[in-house]
């Protein structure tokens, strides 16, 4: 599966295993009536690895994967919640005889004739899998969601579907850009040909770059992709692959399975939600853009970070940022050369890892945990001045 704006073959892993052996055994094991074998054939079934979801006091299941939430209640009605605020809501077991964890997945019995459905947690967001047990399951499987308000749902030519949704972004205003720009140059003069020149800066022009007014905005609503769901697959007990594909009816996908005679049950088909790639491949592109920009605008970002991160005490959050901001490297030019470096690379590790790609990038070195953590405890300081807000949603706690 290919995603726009994505390196091919960077996404998370999904899709059937390969393991036909595997896959048979489990198969062999299962029965409808015990929900573990069920887990177990969809853990030989899958590639995707899953994320444990732990049953609350309320008797709900969470998974929180920052930035997104998955919550299970105990009806199986799944809600996935973005940090940025976007939530969808899959209810798909309305008509299920029980819901319980099981191995850190919730199962959902007689969702439909001799179907069950196993919902797991993954790094990209989650995994909706459906087991037929025999040939009279059903081989049409409906998902009604309940998406973000003003999102559809678009078929696209490779099978898999995207959620598109408004966005909502803060623009300069006509002029604002030039303002600034002009405001810098008069400051550091025409002479500047490298970043390097920036440091020869001196505290003044720092502190004159620092007091030039932000630029104005408006904000403005695009549509972009919030989500997608992958391109689905199904597999029967002996590891067979079996056609299946997507239909969109309204706000309800349906997964249809094109079984025959010859099928071997049980079937496993399965649809994923994916929320993360679109997340690291938005971070990707604010941090080339933010690598071209030109160096009076990089010029007044740095001003106004190091001005606001040197006055705070370093116990305080942005305190915490300058002292991360500075193990970046020896000087300011050297330090955001590092950022762009180690933010793309965080966005990047994303893109292939999921969520996981986080923590991978933070412990891959020094300096990508403490671009991280300067992310992380600058906040919207640092993202918003250089222009970084998806990065830092994909690492708020």
């Amino acid at each position: 599966m290919e995603h726009v704006g994505i390196p091919p073959g960077g996404a998370p892993v999904s899709g059937p295993s390969d393991d036909a052996e595997a896959i048979s055994q489990a198969a062999d094991a299962f029965s409808a009536d015990n929900p573990s074998s069920t887990v177990a054939l969809v853990e030989a079934s899958t590639a995707q690895t899953a994320l444990r979801l732990v049953e609350t006091a309320a008797g709900t299941a969470t998974s929180v994967s920052a930035p997104s939430t998955l919550t299970v209640a105990p009806d199986g009605t799944i809600t996935m919640a973005g940090a940025g605020g976007d939530t969808m809501r899959i209810d798909i077991t309305a008509d299920a005889s029980d819901v319980e964890i099981v191995d850190g997945v919730v199962v959902a019995s007689g969702v439909a004739a001799a179907t069950e459905l196993v919902t797991r947690a993954t790094d990209a967001g989650v995994q909706v899998v459906a087991v037929l047990a025999d040939e009279s399951a059903p081989t049409d499987i409906s998902f009604p969601l309940d998406l973000p308000d003003g999102a559809e749902l678009v078929e696209q030519p490779d099978g898999s579907i995207s959620i598109l949704g408004p966005v909502q972004y803060d623009v300069a205003l006509p002029g604002e850009e030039e303002r600034v720009t002009d405001a810098a140059v008069e400051i550091i003069g025409e002479g500047v040909e490298s970043l390097e020149d920036l440091d020869n800066l001196t505290d003044e022009q720092i502190e004159q770059l620092a007091a030039i007014p932000d630029e104005v905005t408006e904000p403005i609503t695009v549509t972009e992709t919030i989500a997608e769901i992958a391109v689905p697959w199904a597999v029967d007990a002996d590891g067979v692959p079996l056609p299946t594909y997507y239909s969109v009816e309204g706000s309800t996908v349906v997964q249809t399975v094109e079984t025959t005679t010859d099928t071997a049950f049980p079937v496993v088909a399965d649809p994923s939600w994916q929320w993360w790639v679109e997340k690291g491949a938005k971070c990707v592109g604010g941090v080339i853009a933010l690598g071209a920009a030109g160096y009076a605008k990089v010029a007044v970002g740095i001003a106004k970070l190091v001005v606001k991160m040197k006055q705070a005490k370093s116990t305080t959050a942005l305190g915490k940022a300058y002292t991360a901001w500075k193990k970046l490297g020896s000087s300011n030019s050297a330090i955001f050369k590092e950022i762009v470096k180690q933010i793309k690379a965080l966005g990047n590790m994303v893109v292939k890892h999921g969520s996981s790609g986080v923590a991978k990038h933070k412990a891959s070195s020094t300096k990508a945990a403490a671009s991280i953590t300067l992310l992380k405890e600058g906040a919207r300081v640092v993202a918003g001045v250089f222009g970084l807000g998806a990065c830092y949603e994909m690492v708020i706690a």
